[in-house]
């Protein structure tokens, strides 16, 4: 029986290359070093022309993937084969186990919640339903759902771990609920697209199952 492997994935937008809150690059690095990641999927990883997240993974000593896109896969372990459309990559762990990491940043406009709490963002109609919501979000970043998406089933159906890590800009359908909105935490349940996909593909949030 082959040794049992913990591994720690962590999803870091790093807010415009980690420059945005005027800290030092390598206050990022230390927060990658206290969470004790093995692999990242980072997100707003340019500053300007300067890609953090390669300044990030070489003061580490780790392999780095740029998915372009503002985007990157940082790993302490070997990151072998990319996806055709650089959603996502093959770590192998040892010369037995090999897991998939996809990463995303999703478009951030319209945002429903803003749309649904009359809030201004862009030019973003407001809204009152469920539905509209639903059509918004699926308007908005549907097409980016669905090309990851057709990367991440075939890595699904190789039986290998695969882990989807990254910045949806919409909130999740488990959060959105019927119990949520009578507590008034939500103005009204809504059955989100991505994550609702996302779980339809067969994946599970590890937020709720920790």
């Amino acid at each position: 029986m082959a040794e049992q492997i913990t591994l720690r994935v962590m999803t870091f937008n790093i807010w415009v290359g980690g420059a945005a809150g005027k800290q030092p690059l390598k206050q990022t690095t230390e927060a990658i070093i206290k969470a004790r990641a093995d692999i990242v999927g980072m997100q707003e990883t340019m500053h300007g022309k300067s890609d953090s997240s390669k300044i990030i993974a070489d003061s580490l000593g780790w392999y780095h993937f740029a998915q372009g896109g503002n985007t990157s896969i940082l790993s302490r372990y070997p990151i072998k084969e990319k996806t055709q459309s650089r959603w996502g990559a093959a770590i192998e762990l040892d010369k037995e186990t090999q897991v998939y990491l996809f990463n995303s940043h999703f478009r951030p406009s319209p945002y429903q919640p803003y749309q649904l709490k009359k809030i201004p963002y862009g030019n973003a109609p407001f809204i009152k339903t469920a539905e509209e919501a639903i059509h918004w979000a699926t308007k908005a970043r549907g097409d980016q759902v669905d090309r990851m998406l057709s990367e991440v089933i075939p890595a699904v159906k190789t039986g290998s771990p695969v882990f989807i890590t990254g910045d949806f800009n919409e909130p999740s359908f488990q959060d959105w609920t019927k119990a949520a909105a009578e507590q008034k935490i939500v103005p009204l349940p809504v059955q989100y697209p991505a994550t609702l996909k996302v779980t339809q593909a067969g994946l599970i949030d590890t937020f709720r199952k920790a």
